[in-house]
């Protein structure tokens, strides 16, 4: 070990001390990004850090890993000096590690997010004099981050002369065989709609339509699965194009053979306007020609 002299020329010192030899353990921790770049950028990197280790952000919600999150947690709460959290606020902490993780059977590795949310809640226990944060103090931290999304809308009704539900929200993507293929940060949307149907007034209609192997990832806020529960918003699965439609068109959309079927009047439709485009390139013919129409 050497004295570090930052402008060793002008150094003053006058005793310099011999180096002592030192074993140790250098551990360096960043994203992969990172590690990349001084791999490929700095010739010594990867000679004083030969051995990589990487590190899954999710965890299975089992029982073990339920319990290592309230250790956890009670460890950094007497490190920080912190108040502790009764069973509902561990509860909710680890509800919200599956909310992170985007996977009600999964949870988020990441401390540092869950050591953030850990703090809030406590400032909000601590403003109520508690000497333990529960689960509403976690949903008073988490409500004061104000998550909000977008919505997306369907326009389909044109072409079929059918109107559609404007109290359905639609997120998601369809592949090639109609199927709807599932999305990223479902719980963050539905929240976000429900949201602005909260503020201008829940009428019992308002809902959104997720693919169904979303359902799975559902981890929602405890006002949003009242509001479920009590009718007063709704949540649609579907699986396919077809069961979207239904319910936005309050029509059935089983293919098409029903003339009451949504599918049919699309059907119907594009035949018009087929129809309309021939009759008008041969009227362009005709007078091309020079004859009557």
């Amino acid at each position: 070990m050497e004295t570090y002299e930052s402008f060793a020329i002008f150094s003053a010192s006058g005793l310099r001390p011999e180096p002592v030899k030192v074993n140790t353990k250098v551990i360096v921790v960043g994203s992969a990004f990172l590690y990349h770049l001084l791999y490929n950028w700095d010739d010594e990197f990867h000679e004083m850090f030969k051995v990589r280790a990487d590190f899954n952000p999710v965890m299975e919600r089992d029982q073990k890993h339920q319990l290592a999150y309230a250790q956890w947690v009670g460890i950094l709460c007497n490190e920080e000096g912190l108040p502790h959290f009764d069973r509902s606020g561990i509860e909710r902490l680890i509800e919200y590690g599956a909310r992170q993780a985007g996977d009600r059977d999964k949870v988020s590795a990441s401390c540092a997010e869950v050591a953030d949310l850990v703090r809030e809640a406590v400032f909000c226990a601590r403003k109520e004099d508690r000497q333990l944060a529960s689960a509403r103090h976690v949903e008073q931290a988490l409500q004061s981050r104000g998550f909000r999304s977008n919505r997306i809308e369907e326009q389909i009704s044109r072409l079929a002369n059918v109107p559609l539900r404007q109290d359905i929200a639609v997120t998601g993507s369809v592949n090639q065989w109609g199927e709807v293929q599932a999305i990223g940060g479902v719980n963050e949307k539905i929240e976000g709609f429900y949201d602005i149907c909260r503020i201008s007034g829940l009428t019992g209609k308002p809902g959104v339509l997720i693919p169904e192997s979303n359902v799975r990832h559902l981890v929602l806020r405890g006002d949003v699965i009242q509001a479920v529960a009590e009718g007063k918003f709704h949540i649609y699965p579907v699986r396919t194009i077809d069961d979207g439609l239904a319910i936005l068109t309050s029509m059935p959309a089983n293919g098409g053979a029903n003339e009451r079927d949504v599918n049919h009047a699309v059907s119907e439709r594009l035949k018009e306007l087929a129809l309309g485009l021939k009759e008008f390139a041969g009227l362009g013919r005709n007078g091309a020609d020079g004859s009557k129409p």
